[in-house]
């Protein structure tokens, strides 16, 4: 493990602060796309090819199977990053 507990500052400020657990216990993924990607995911927030998504595993699963994503992971840090930046949280 890389930490227990993580503390994200900006300017000096703490903007968030949790457990690691808290960071990868949710439904919210990761995914890497294709730019022409149109699914019936529930997108919370898009960074170009990569989007931050409420799924399970087994739906990113088949659609990496059926090549519609590049791949997928648990959103952890740039979950939090867009909590900060869009003032939007995330509820699990």
């Amino acid at each position: 493990a890389i930490g227990d507990y993580f503390i994200i500052l900006d300017q000096g400020r703490i903007v968030w602060s949790g457990t690691k657990l808290e960071l990868i216990t949710s439904d919210i993924y990761e995914i890497q796309t294709t730019f022409s990607f149109h699914d019936s995911l529930r997108i919370i927030y898009r960074y170009g090819n990569t989007a931050l998504v409420r799924a399970t595993s087994e739906e990113l699963y088949d659609l990496f199977l059926a090549e519609k994503i590049m791949g997928f992971r648990k959103s952890g840090i740039r979950r939090v990053y867009n909590e900060i930046k869009t003032g939007n949280k995330v509820v699990f």
